[in-house]
């Protein structure tokens, strides 16, 4: 009877120390990442990218003249359940399929009309950066929101690393491009690639 007692025991502490050591996969922290986004809660989407000095995410850094342009784009996001494609000691990747709208298309409108209103105003007063700005970000939640807005579905693969023993979104510039692309419709390559075009060469 001793025995058994001890061996119940034992059996009691290891359930206890599992279920305190737990650690939730890579694909469900990318799920959550998602649903963040959705919400266009940057903050707590932002926890769950791993630490780095050098990250330079657009996302997390909007100010607030764009938080409704942000939650048009992000409430229209859809996406297939993460899967897990490769997981090794403290690196892991997982798949992801999202559909967002297209904002390469987007933004080609919304520049054609941007240079239309700005042809239309330039001999006019009291033009600033900031009405500029509000004027964009108005274009943009207008061909967001319309009915008929284009969309497209990204696929990613997303780099994760354990950090704190728990996994996190590689911080690293080409992994957040990659995840920047999938939840903006390739926005961030196509205007990366834009500017380099226009850019000065050496």
């Amino acid at each position: 009877m001793k025995r058994i007692s001890i061996i119940f025991l034992c059996l009691v502490l290891i359930f206890i120390a599992s279920g305190c050591s737990s650690i939730e996969s890579p694909n469900s922290v990318m799920a959550k990442y998602l649903e963040s986004i959705k919400k266009a809660d940057i903050i707590t989407a932002t926890n769950y990218l791993s630490k780095s000095d050098n990250r330079t995410d657009p996302i997390s850094n909007s100010d607030k003249t764009n938080d409704l342009m942000l939650k048009a784009l992000f409430s229209k996001i859809t996406y297939e359940t993460p899967s897990l494609d490769r997981k090794e000691n403290d690196k892991a990747t997982v798949k992801v399929k999202v559909t967002a709208p297209d904002m390469t298309r987007i933004m080609g409108t919304v520049i054609s009309q941007a240079f239309g209103m700005a042809f239309a105003t330039a001999f006019s007063e009291g033009k600033d950066s900031k009405n500029t700005d509000t004027f964009m970000n108005q274009l943009i939640i207008n061909s967001v929101n319309d009915p008929n807005c284009p969309m497209t579905t990204v696929e990613a693969q997303i780099e994760f690393i354990k950090e704190d023993n728990q996994w996190k979104i590689l911080s690293s510039d080409e992994n957040l491009t990659k995840l920047g692309d999938a939840i903006t419709g390739n926005m961030i390559t196509a205007f990366s690639g834009l500017a380099s075009k226009f850019g000065s060469s050496k």
